[in-house]
């Protein structure tokens, strides 16, 4: 197997300047939207696939400690011809926040 992570868009939920989180809390918060591309030989007709994109969706969510990952999904099998593989997408919506205390 074979996975390609990518994140699809980055945009600027918010700014904060103080006050709002706390006087001190200065930067920007952000929304990802990410995704993981799962590959099989299509030989094999994607023997494993389903389970590992349920190990990837249940790893997200037990390794989402600071509950930033507001929400995931994945795809149904889908065939790429270019790679003679079929694929499943695991699809996750990050939020997070590059500030600073002062």
């Amino acid at each position: 197997m074979l996975a390609v992570v990518s994140v699809k868009e980055s945009v600027l939920s918010n700014s904060y300047i103080g006050g709002y989180l706390s006087s001190s809390v200065r930067g920007d918060q952000y929304s990802a939207n990410a995704e993981i591309r799962v590959y099989a030989p299509s030989d094999k007709s994607g023997a494993g696939l389903s389970e590992t994109v349920g190990e990837i969706l249940a790893g997200l969510k037990t390794a989402d400690e600071n509950k930033i990952i507001t929400e995931s999904s994945a795809t149904p099998i889908a065939f790429d011809s270019d790679m003679n593989a079929v694929y499943r997408t695991v699809k996750f919506v990050v939020d997070f926040c590059l500030c600073e205390e002062e």
